[in-house]
C-alpha cells in the first residue's frame, strides 16, 4: 500500500474520531495499519528514517502507528530492541510524544557529535565483546562526562544528555543479547 495512501486514511481515522464515530475510525485505523505492517520489512536504516521523518513531522498517530508496526515485524526480538532505543532517542531529540512537553532546557549531544565519539573510542568495531564494549564505554563516558554543554552545565548533570547515552547504550548493546 502506498505511504501517501497510508497517510490520508490515518487522517480519515483522525477525523472519525473527531466526530464522534469511533468504530468506523477504528476499522479504517486496522486497514492502515496493516498496511503499515507492510513497510515493517527491508532496511533497518530505512525504518528508522521513515519514523523519524513522522516526528519530524510531529505525526504523532503516524509515529505510534510505524512503531507498533515495527515492534509486530519479524525483526529479530534484538532489532525491535534497538530499534526501540533509537526510536525513544528521536522523541526526546525532537520533544515528541512523552518528551513533548518536556521543560528540560538542556541539550543533548549532536548526531555528528556523538557519532565520532563513539568511532574515537572504537564502540563501531564489529569484532569486539561485550566486556571489551563495556570497557571502552565507560572509557569515553568518563572522558565526556566533565563537558559542559552550551548552557555550561556537565553533561553529567544534564538529565537529556544522560538519557540520550543510556538510551544509546542499550540500542548498541542489544547485539550482545543473543
Amino acid at each position: 500500500m502506498n505511504k501517501e495512501i497510508l497517510d490520508e486514511l490515518i487522517k480519515v481515522a483522525k477525523q472519525l474520531d473527531a466526530v464522534g464515530l469511533y468504530k468506523e475510525a477504528s476499522s479504517v485505523d486496522k486497514i492502515a495499519q496493516n498496511g503499515l505492517s507492510v513497510f515493517a520489512s527491508g532496511q533497518y536504516s530505512d525504518h528508522i528514517q521513515r519514523y523519524k521523518d513522522l516526528v519530524e513531522k510531529n505525526d504523532v498517530q503516524g509515529a505510534t502507528n510505524y512503531f507498533n508496526a515495527v515492534m509486530r515485524s519479524s525483526f529479530t526480538p534484538e532489532q525491535k530492541g534497538a530499534f526501540r532505543a533509537q526510536a525513544e532517542r528521536i522523541r526526546m531529540i525532537n520533544n515528541h510524544g512523552e518528551y513533548a512537553n518536556n521543560a528540560m532546557n538542556n541539550t543533548y549531544m549532536p548526531d555528528n557529535i556523538l557519532n565520532e565519539a563513539l568511532m574515537n573510542f572504537r564502540l563501531l568495531d564489529t569484532n569486539i565483546n561485550k566486556i571489551e564494549f563495556d570497557r571502552r564505554w565507560t572509557k569515553m563516558m568518563t572522558a565526556w562526562m566533565y563537558i559542559k554543554d552550551q548552557f555550561g552545565v556537565l553533561n553529567k548533570d544534564n538529565p537529556r544528555w544522560n538519557k540520550q547515552m543510556n538510551l544509546t547504550y542499550n540500542m548498541m548493546t542489544q547485539k550482545f543479547k543473543r
